[in-house]
């Protein structure tokens, strides 16, 4: 038990500290936003903004051909009217954003949704210079993304810190592209650790860092920091350009109901389709159909933009993303594979009213020369635990395997039979495998 005595004289040196702060006249809050703002400033020409240089000609950004083109002897142009029933006419489609970090030698990391389909990568740094990059690659399946700069020009790099180290509690400091503004800055918390493989439509992510705190549209790729300024993770976000459009209240709808942006020919949920409703043509019509049959009066009030926002974000942590980048810069993509496929079962057990499911991952299939066939995995083997820790669900043998690196040994504790063994298996490269198939990604 700690003595009184220790206990006092350390409220005594608290209370030393909390008056000499005071009496300088830099209270321990004047000292935080003091620190933070010292990380900020040596972080942030490190932190570059990502976009596709729009082409000559290119609609992005201005309104699109047509939009408001007037019409002569108050004829409609038959030739840039809209075909069936698209009555909201796309004003402007702004670049696709997202935001990046320098890890040296002018490589740059985002993620692979900031830069996939892009076809002439611009980096624009704080000091307001635009560099050329090319793909140096992607790794999708983790949302990891690498672009080598094409000029000589240097960009100072981050520190690349240990996410194994990150608590809940923890701060993080972001710093990303807000809504287009380079370099926009947020406190935030460590709210969570997901360590067990989480599924996220295309991606696959090992583990996750929740954050507790507003996480703009544009920050996908940013860096979050630790009070030492290391990087302990990039956030996984919406790119500046994956926007939503609403409706300006009490504009109508068609006779049909609310119509999805694709059933009205825009683009997909998620991209940005602002725009304006037709105005109704009146007089002869030239022949030309008219683009609202229904009856329905157009309104030509205007479409506004929503920005998904969310309250909370997640990472992906740099421990995990260390072997991928190394890859990615020699424009090489490994991951590890086991050689099985699984299935995951539950059980449902009730005992003194309390229910529970006991969820198994059994051996579904065993690849012929295969680190799993070399280690005397068997079908119908249940796995049990992988490198100490109890598996229930598939997800957590893929994240393991996403972790490793080929040579690597993975601990299998198996049962086969009501008998428990014990293997070890040497992973291998994984195999090129058809995208749409998932066989042979464990």
């Amino acid at each position: 038990m700690v003595s009184r005595k220790w206990i006092g004289a350390a409220a005594a040196a608290l209370t030393l500290l909390a008056l000499q702060s005071a009496g300088s006249g830099q209270g321990l809050l004047g000292q935080m936003q003091d620190e933070v703002a010292g990380i900020v400033n040596r972080a942030r020409p490190s932190i570059v903004s990502i976009e596709d240089e729009r082409a000559p000609g290119d609609d992005r950004g201005r309104r699109a051909e047509g939009a408001h083109r007037p019409a002569e002897s108050g004829k409609p142009d038959a030739e840039h009217r809209p075909q069936g029933d698209a009555r909201r006419r796309p004003a402007f489609e702004p670049p696709r954003v997202g935001s990046g970090f320098s890890i040296g030698d002018g490589f740059i990391v985002t993620s692979a949704d900031v830069i996939s389909g892009m076809k002439s990568p611009m980096v624009m740094t704080e000091d307001g210079r635009r560099i050329r990059a090319t793909v140096s690659g992607v790794d999708q399946e983790m949302n990891i993304g690498v672009l080598k700069l094409a000029s000589r020009t240097s960009i100072p790099a981050l520190k690349l810190g240990q996410s194994r180290h990150v608590y809940p509690g923890h701060f993080a400091i972001s710093i990303g592209n807000q809504y287009g503004h380079l370099n926009s800055v947020a406190l935030t918390l460590v709210a969570g650790i997901r360590d067990d493989g989480i599924p996220a439509g295309e991606h696959f992510y090992p583990g996750l860092i929740q954050i507790a705190g507003t996480v703009g549209v544009g920050t996908s790729g940013a860096p979050i920091l630790n009070v030492r300024g290391d990087v302990i993770g990039m956030i996984a976000g919406i790119p500046f350009g994956d926007w939503t459009s609403s409706p300006f209240f009490g504009a109508p709808r068609s006779n049909g109901g609310p119509r999805s942006p694709a059933a009205a020919g825009a683009p997909p949920p998620g991209v940005i389709n602002a725009g304006v409703l037709e105005t109704p043509q009146t007089g002869d019509t030239g022949g030309a159909k008219p683009a609202n049959p229904s009856g329905t009066q157009p309104d030509p009030r205007v479409f506004f933009l929503r920005p998904p926002v969310t309250s909370a974000g997640f990472a992906v942590p740099i421990d995990d993303m260390k072997p991928v980048i190394a890859g990615l810069r020699q424009g090489r993509l490994v991951h590890c594979w086991l050689g099985v496929d699984m299935k995951e079962e539950r059980k449902r057990e009730e005992s003194d009213g309390i229910v529970r499911w006991k969820r198994t991952v059994q051996v579904s299939t065993v690849y012929p020369n295969s680190p799993a066939s070399a280690a005397g995995i068997q079908t119908g083997d249940i796995m049990n635990s992988v490198n100490g820790r109890t598996v229930a669900r598939m997800t957590l043998i893929r994240a393991a395997l996403l972790r490793a690196q080929p040579g690597d040994a993975m601990d299998l504790r198996l049962e086969r039979k009501g008998s428990a063994l014990n293997v070890s298996a040497r992973l291998a490269e994984r195999p090129d495998q058809p995208a749409e198939t998932t066989a042979g990604k464990h």
